[in-house]
């Protein structure tokens, strides 16, 4: 039985939901490991994200290139932190 290719729009869907699927993961994870303890959290999020800003971006980007992903990399860590921050004063840990 052959496999038909996959196309580009099923391959980004794929990716997306992998992506989602292991944001999901991860956020019950630190909720679970940081419940009733939002503030150890947040302190631990803060950093973490202070420390990816400082990271050099990978690959034969540009300075804008690389400017506007650590942009949209910050805002993607700063949305889950205050995702699983909510978990967390839910008390979903």
């Amino acid at each position: 039985m052959s496999k038909e290719p996959v196309q580009p729009h099923e391959q980004d869907l794929e990716f997306a939901a992998q992506l989602a699927a292991q944001s999901r993961l991860l956020g019950q994870m630190y909720a679970m490991a940081f419940e009733g303890r939002g503030n150890d959290f947040q302190q631990f999020m803060q950093t973490l994200i202070n420390q990816t800003a400082q990271l050099p971006i990978e690959g034969n980007k540009s300075s804008d290139a690389a400017m506007e992903l650590n942009a949209r990399i910050n805002a993607h860590l700063e949305r889950f932190s205050r995702l699983t921050l909510a978990k967390i004063q839910r008390g979903r840990g």
